[in-house]
């Protein structure tokens, strides 16, 4: 290539620019009249590690975390006698990436994120006895407060009205922090419960004064087993007994006698 340039009319700096020869190597082809040897690569050379790389392969597709010190140790049991070097070097080919860890759990700032769900049950309403509808419970959690708040779908849209208890029922839980939630919990229920037990539930916690999920779920429980309250027993505010009881104080005078007079104490 240098004496074909040279022969187009080159210079010997465009012939060492365009070659990556240097000039004086330039000139002296020129003068030479020979070109210089092309050299191929090189063969690959057999080093010690070379036999023991399958090994290696095979402990890291199995292992990809094995360190280096623990695989020089192995490969000195089984023979190899080269450095510490030439191991780590091979291994960073060869080793397979590790896929990073799977988070369990993040935070997100408020109003990024939400998580939707959709739940189906089949159930009878009482407007409509002996026929099955399909009820979605729409449920929806923010990322970061976990606040709950879900709706119930009836035939692809949400229900005209709530039953007035459950109307009371949200009234009262929405006053106190975590309502909301609460009240979520509760009108899922007739996903595992028939509906109007559910509501029963409902009424009788109203009326008994404690409108709480848990008092709710108990008397939920009772009526699906087919439990029902005790009777209410009326006892009087202030008991009045029929005999007054006495101090025998003799007994304990006589106790404190020798044991002539508790002979006789006993006797009498």
């Amino acid at each position: 290539m240098i004496l074909d340039l040279h022969r187009q009319g080159a210079s010997v700096s465009v012939i060492a620019r365009r070659t990556g020869f240097d000039r004086k190597t330039v000139r002296k082809v020129i003068a030479s009249g020979l070109e210089p040897p092309i050299y191929g690569p090189r063969p690959p050379r057999v080093t010690r590690l070379q036999p023991f790389e399958p090994y290696l392969r095979g402990r890291l597709a199995a292992v990809p975390e094995l360190t280096g010190r623990r695989l020089h140790r192995e490969l000195g049991a089984l023979g190899y006698r080269g450095g510490y070097t030439a191991v780590t070097d091979l291994l960073r080919e060869i080793r397979p990436a590790v896929s990073p860890p799977f988070e369990l759990c993040f935070e997100t700032p408020p109003g990024q994120q939400a998580q939707v769900d959709f739940a189906q049950v089949q159930t009878e309403f009482t407007d409509e006895p002996g026929v099955v509808r399909i009820v979605w419970l729409f449920s929806l959690v923010l990322g970061h407060s976990r606040m709950l708040w879900g709706r119930f779908l009836r035939n692809g849209a949400p229900f005209a009205e709530l039953p007035e208890a459950f109307k009371r029922l949200q009234g009262s839980l929405l006053r106190r922090p975590g309502g909301d939630r609460e009240m979520a919990e509760i009108l899922a229920l007739v996903l595992q419960h028939d509906e109007q037990a559910v509501l029963c539930a409902v009424e009788l916690a109203l009326e008994a004064g404690l409108p709480t999920k848990t008092h709710i779920l108990n008397l939920l429980h009772r009526l699906v087993d087919g439990k029902t309250a005790a009777a209410a027993v009326n006892a009087p505010q202030a008991l009045v007994l029929s005999r007054e009881p006495q101090a025998n104080v003799e007994r304990y005078d006589a106790l404190r006698g020798g044991p002539d007079e508790r002979e006789a104490h006993h006797a009498a």
